[in-house]
């Protein structure tokens, strides 16, 4: 049922995009999937031989690069261009934009996480006047693109009842299968409503879904007191609930754990595994520099990190994928967010040193 929504979802986007309007706006609450939509959508264009001419830029709210940072550096050496011949920021993103139009290429924008239009007025509000752009942006602001009267907007639903039940007796494995009694008994703890300014329907997000289901062992029972779960989730939000009960099953020392802290501090969404490797021996060293009584010891080695990662990756706190040529891990935003609230709200004072962000962030 949930699959036949999303390719209901994806042709909508296809339709928008390639009829007049050509900007398409998902919208949602975190982790409620519209950026695996987004990247579904560009899997799918990819994969059509009558789509193959096309060039899709992804930009991430989440990073701090900005998007003249990014066609600077990806797109200005491609064309070479020299930044400082453009004497405004305008200027430069539309030389840009008219040659890659002159490639004759489709070209598909992706904006990630939009948090607030002025970021991106200067870079899209010229797109519009050329027949080869496309834009999709992922926002869970209501009415961040009401007043504009180009875009339109699809907004996403909560898992239902029914999806929720059929996506927990049929997506697992048999060591892992619920029947329909205990499944929904689980959309009964996890469903919420979908915003008080619409009519209250009852879902649950798909990013809880694939958390929660971690706290069911292998004969479908509860691996945790319902009392317990009952009162975190008066008190919390239920994505922030099912991540703080899945830390739980974490020692605060453990090497997974820590690793989850540097991961929630990343700029992007993306790290590689060698570039995550080096880091994490890299505040390693620091740690050790800061507790000198400690006996040094080798670093960590990548079938070490590589067992952390797959420890996390089963209790879907991260995503391990292929980008490109490269191996690394993906952490929702959302989950980021929860994890440096939990920190903030745990030690106030210093929930992690201002050195180990400027060197996360660097």
């Amino acid at each position: 049922l949930r699959d036949v929504y999303k390719r209901q979802l994806l042709m909508q986007i296809d339709d928008i995009l390639f009829s007049e309007n050509k900007y398409a706006v998902l919208q949602g609450v975190g982790g409620i999937g519209k950026t695996t939509l987004a990247a579904q959508f560009v899997h799918d264009l990819f994969k059509r031989k009558e789509k193959k001419k096309i060039i899709v830029i992804w930009f991430n709210a989440a990073s701090r690069e900005t998007i003249e940072e990014v066609y600077h550096s990806k797109l200005a050496p491609y064309f070479s261009l020299d930044r400082s011949a453009y004497s405004t920021q305008r200027e430069f993103i539309v030389d840009v934009n008219l040659r890659l139009c002159n490639l004759c290429f489709d070209i598909l924008i992706v904006y990630d996480n939009v948090q607030q239009y002025d970021d991106l007025s200067p870079f899209i509000d010229d797109l519009f006047n050329w027949y080869q752009f496309r834009v999709v942006l992922t926002t869970k602001d209501e009415n961040l693109f009401r007043d504009r009267t180009n875009f339109t907007y699809l907004r996403l639903n909560l898992m239902n009842e029914e999806e929720s039940v059929e996506y927990l007796t049929h997506s697992f494995s048999k060591q892992r299968l619920l029947n329909k009694s205990m499944a929904k008994e689980f959309y009964d703890y996890f469903s919420a409503t979908s915003g008080e300014q619409q009519q209250q329907k009852r879902g649950v997000l798909p990013l809880v879904l694939k958390l929660a289901v971690c706290l069911f062992d292998e004969n479908g029972y509860w691996q945790l007191n319902n009392e317990k779960y009952m009162s975190m989730a008066k008190s919390q939000a239920y994505l922030g609930c099912a991540t703080n009960i899945l830390l739980e099953n974490f020692s605060r020392d453990s090497a997974p754990y820590q690793i989850l802290l540097y991961l929630a501090y990343l700029d992007g969404s993306f790290v590689s595994f060698d570039l995550l490797l080096d880091l994490v021996n890299e505040i390693y060293e620091l740690y050790l520099e800061r507790n000198q009584h400690l006996n040094s010891v080798a670093k960590i080695q990548p079938d070490t990190l590589n067992r952390y990662l797959r420890e996390l990756n089963k209790r879907a706190l991260v995503e391990i994928l292929h980008k490109e040529n490269n191996y690394g891990v993906n952490v929702h935003d959302s989950i980021q967010m929860i994890i440096r609230e939990k920190l903030r709200h745990e030690s106030p004072d210093e929930p992690i040193s201002n050195d180990l962000v400027t060197m996360l962030n660097r």
